[in-house]
């Protein structure tokens, strides 16, 4: 069920969630990494703020708390 923008499965965990969050972070990261090469620091900065952070800031006091997340906390990491 999805529900102002946050998935929550049947038994309210927030795997579902989580998997759509890493599923955009993926896609996001797979625009910017081809890009390294080409751009200014300045550039993929700007780039990794929009894509990036407007997904993790997104209801991420209310799963942040998951063990899962930690998922999201490395795809982070490689689009930095």
């Amino acid at each position: 069920m999805k529900f102002s923008g946050i998935n929550i499965s049947n038994n309210l965990k927030w795997n579902t969630h989580i998997q759509f969050v890493c599923s955009k972070l993926n896609k996001a990261f797979s625009t910017i990494a081809p890009l390294r090469g080409d751009l200014s620091l300045f550039m993929l900065r700007n780039i990794y703020f929009e894509k990036f952070q407007s997904v993790l800031g997104y209801g991420t006091i209310l799963w942040c708390g998951e063990t899962e997340s930690v998922m999201v906390l490395v795809i982070q990491k490689w689009g930095m």
